[in-house]
């Protein structure tokens, strides 16, 4: 009973965890907008300038999502605990 209850504490934890992150839509709004105000001013801008800031804010995104993997790790282990007997 209580290998059930901890089966399913860690499926809805890992459901949970990847639910909130994937439907936090502010986050890369924000990283977006962080990165922007660090481009020059005026109509034109350099392309290195974007390229770089465009790199950075991509690094910053897989940093951000790169963590998914531990409510992943949660759930597997949820199910491996839930199906063995």
């Amino acid at each position: 009973m209580i290998r059930k209850i901890i089966a399913y504490s860690l499926l809805l934890i890992g459901i949970g965890w990847i639910l909130f992150v994937c439907l936090d839509s502010a986050g890369p709004y924000a990283s977006w907008m962080w990165y922007s105000q660090n481009l020059t001013e005026g109509e034109m801008i350099p392309r290195t300038d974007a390229i770089f800031q465009m790199k950075k804010l991509q690094l910053a995104l897989r940093d951000e999502y790169r963590i998914l993997i531990i409510p992943a790790i949660l759930m597997l282990a949820g199910g491996i605990i839930n199906g063995t007997k």
